[in-house]
């Protein structure tokens, strides 16, 4: 029951406050875009933040990622897909995200833009800085538009952070200002779900279907949401041929017509080796339900180290070792590479977060870094400034503009392919097709 001091607050008196914190930003937004990544940068030296501005101060394009996001892409970007067909604003700017998949087979947020335009020199200017921002390491892959229903499936399921983003997030009437805010919470959001599933693998034991070798190795090496679909099997084959090299199998489930089953070709080499036409294992990395079921059947007797990719399992988020530095790749006698100096800084990080309740781990950590500065001190001259190639993608921030212009907001509304009104994310030519798919089998 309310007190006579509670006030029955009504959603139009909500509106009202909104509207009127919303009048005290009409003209200054991206005034307030600019201010938020700069206080951001305060507290996240690791931030990279690019504007473009045209000669009046208003915005041409914006990239921007934290920098979380940049050490998910040196884990998981491999993959990233781009889309550019959302308009999130109500100055219709195109909303560019650059989207991978995680350990757990989600979706994360690598980075985003709001661009001028879809045209060839706007695309260039933001991958230039794309690539800038995630140490010139170059993805395996880019899928874009027509092709993101493939690429965005990961083990059977198709999921759209696009729509996810655009829904719960933001809309076509938000301000710049609002936009950038709005878009860390549905990173944060993401980041909780990630966190969640981590956890659950961290404190939970695989439950097994069998008590073969290949799945309690699986069990053990991969995260949890990928196992459970690791072990979904109820197959059966027939064996087309046999020779001194190799063995042919067709590998389906009982109740499916032959002619969806699986050819399937296990090596016979010193190494273990077998192929499928499901083609899983080159597709996204882990190994199908047909290889498995032949291997078992082959006797082989754990789940061999080359078919386990880092990026499935869990050391690829919390694991810290020197190997995946590259010293040998990255680095030359003469210098350091940008993306060393990040890994080393991230260990530093964990070393202190490791270190921090404990009084006795602290000090020896402390003693073990007084250490290695005396150590340099006495055999090295002091360090010139430091290049800016080591120095640029660490932690960035750059407006692209003359001296003393003022940031204004965009003089008009962008005209672009963007959002339909009546539709929450245009389809692809593949999925406008909706082809039932049969790899399942």
């Amino acid at each position: 029951m309310k007190t006579p001091c509670e006030a029955n607050v009504t959603s139009k008196q909500c509106a009202d406050v909104l509207s009127e914190q919303r009048k005290q930003y009409k003209g200054k937004e991206f005034y307030g875009v600019i201010k938020h990544f700069q206080d951001k940068a305060l507290v996240d030296l690791n931030q990279y933040f690019v504007v473009d501005l045209f000669e009046d101060g208003s915005p041409r394009n914006t990239f921007w990622a934290d920098g979380r996001s940049r050490d998910a892409y040196l884990k998981f970007g491999d993959v990233v897909v781009f889309d550019v067909t959302y308009m999130t604003n109500k100055f219709k700017m195109p909303f560019s995200p650059f989207v991978g998949v995680n350990h757990h087979g989600q979706s994360i947020l690598f980075g985003g833009a709001l661009l001028e335009n879809e045209n060839e020199e706007t695309f260039q200017w933001l991958f230039e800085h794309f690539l800038k921002c995630m140490f010139n390491k170059y993805p395996s892959a880019i899928i874009t538009d027509q092709y993101r229903a493939m690429g965005m499936t990961t083990c059977g399921q198709s999921e759209s952070i696009h729509s996810f983003f655009f829904d719960e997030f933001v809309n076509s009437k938000t301000m710049l200002n609002e936009f950038v805010v709005q878009y860390d919470k549905a990173v944060a959001s993401r980041r909780a779900v990630e966190e969640d599933e981590d956890f659950k693998t961290m404190n939970s034991k695989a439950v097994l279907s069998s008590v073969h070798p290949i799945e309690a190795k699986s069990g053990d090496c991969y995260t949890r949401k990928i196992f459970e679909d690791l072990k979904k099997w109820n197959l059966t084959h027939e064996t087309l041929s046999k020779c001194t090299e190799e063995i042919k199998y067709r590998v389906g489930k009982v109740n499916v017509d032959r002619a969806h089953w699986r050819l399937v070709i296990f090596h016979l080499k010193n190494q273990v080796n077998v192929t499928c036409s499901f083609a899983k294992f080159e597709t996204y990395g882990i190994l199908c339900k047909h290889c498995l079921y032949v291997m078992k059947k082959r006797h082989v007797q754990t789940l061999p180290n080359h078919y386990i990719l880092p990026r499935w399992t869990l050391d690829s988020r919390f694991k810290v070792s020197t190997c995946s530095i590259g010293l040998d790749e990255m680095n030359n006698e003469k210098q350091v590479s940008a993306l060393t100096l990040w890994y080393v800084r991230a260990n530093s990080n964990k070393a202190i977060e490791h270190a921090k309740t404990s009084p006795s781990k602290i000090r020896k950590l402390n003693s073990l870094l007084v250490k290695f500065l005396e150590d340099g001190v006495i055999q090295n001259k002091p360090n010139a400034p430091e290049s800016p190639s080591q120095s640029s993608c660490a932690g960035f921030t750059q407006v692209d503009m003359m001296p003393q212009l003022s940031i204004r907001d965009p003089t008009i509304l962008i005209n672009t392919k963007g959002r339909p009104k009546n539709e929450t994310r245009i389809k692809s030519s593949l999925e406008m097709a909706k082809k039932k798919r049969t790899c399942s089998h």
